[in-house]
């Protein structure tokens, strides 16, 4: 079983698991973290660092999460 799992927080597999159910134990996972803008300013001048970079620690810290 292939899983998606797309995310702004940071889940575990106690909640991935509730979401799929027991069906999960063993899948293969991506975990996908949208760059999401807290400002509208800062999404129409492009000033996407902070988003960007907040987006790779949430899937870091899922990934670590489901291991």
């Amino acid at each position: 079983m292939k899983i998606l799992v797309l995310t702004s927080e940071p889940v575990d597999a106690e909640m991935v698991r509730a979401a799929v159910g027991n069906e999960a134990e063993g899948a293969e996972v991506l975990v996908v973290s949208p760059a999401l803008q807290d400002s509208p300013v800062a999404f129409w001048i492009g000033d996407s660092d902070e988003a960007i970079e907040r987006a790779k620690s949430v899937a870091e810290e899922t990934v670590e999460r489901l291991e």
